[in-house]
């Protein structure tokens, strides 16, 4: 394992302290619940029998010069009316410390039909953080962190597994980007990204779901210091909220006083966060 990829497996642990990692035994509600393999054997059984290809060893041969990941099993598995959520984990050996990678799958159960997700085919050091009831009238949604690369300036985005009604199945929810603010993304907000090779001095992130709209908003506070070469540093300092419909995350960028209420809120629980000095505390 080479030295850049213990410092982001070191990173991702240290980010991951303060989420809530929801047990693969935890049932949050009455119809969204993980099922492991002892509550749900045969499902299980028929997972491993449906994902026979997903789960074969890959031809060195055949994936040249592409890593070969040898060793293949199910990781998770969510399960929602006749749909499940399915992770698949991707290690170069079954003993390997390299962190490999996930792929997540629709499985519809009467059909035993499987469908990669489309956006999560790649899924580097996946970290489940809580279910999230994002639209009144929908199922929650997964909300799960995972990493751009590990051989790269790696960035940490937090996303979500939306359940489609009208497609009765599970997909990777949209966010609305930004173009000019490239910590925005279709598959969500970076909450973390590696500057050391870039004209970025610092970037730092608060963000949280709030309890104050019953989770049915994000927010987050990004401030970036960048200096390039022969030119002013300069400072973007932007706070925004989305907010979720049929499966879409709208942004909105915040102001005034609305700003100040959002950033006291998100410092009630990240009160350590640099970006909360200065904020009046405020009471549980």
């Amino acid at each position: 394992m080479s030295t850049f990829q213990s410092r982001l497996i070191a990173i991702a642990i240290s980010l991951s302290l303060s989420v809530v990692i929801l047990p693969a035994h935890a049932q949050s509600s009455e119809s969204v619940n993980w099922i492991n393999e002892r509550q749900g054997a045969r499902l299980w059984a028929n997972i491993r029998r449906d994902f026979h290809d997903e789960l074969q060893p890959d031809d060195p041969a055949k994936v040249a010069p592409v890593l070969a990941y040898s060793y293949k099993y199910i990781y998770r598995v969510l399960v929602y009316r006749e749909s499940a959520l399915v992770v698949v984990g991707h290690l170069e050996t079954k003993d390997s410390k390299y962190p490999g990678y996930y792929s997540a799958f629709n499985y519809d159960m009467p059909s035993r039909s499987r469908t990669p997700i489309k956006g999560a085919e790649v899924l580097s050091l996946l970290k489940f953080v809580r279910l999230a009831s994002l639209e009144a009238s929908s199922p929650q949604d997964v909300i799960f962190t995972w990493f751009t690369c590990t051989e790269c300036e790696a960035s940490q985005v937090l996303s979500a597994f939306h359940y489609d009604g009208s497609k009765h199945g599970w997909g990777l929810r949209s966010w609305q980007a930004n173009k000019g603010i490239w910590w925005t993304s279709e598959q969500g907000p970076v909450i973390w990204s590696d500057v050391t090779a870039s004209d970025t001095i610092s970037f730092d992130c608060l963000h949280s779901f709030l309890t104050s709209d019953s989770d049915h908003s994000f927010a987050i506070r990004c401030r970036e210091v960048a200096e390039p070469e022969g030119e002013k540093r300069k400072v973007t300092d932007i706070t925004a909220k989305y907010n979720f419909s049929g499966g879409d995350s709208r942004l909105e960028i915040v102001r005034g006083d609305e700003r100040t209420r959002v950033l006291t809120e998100l410092c009630v629980e990240s009160s350590m966060n640099k970006l909360c000095r200065g904020m009046p505390a405020r009471k549980r």
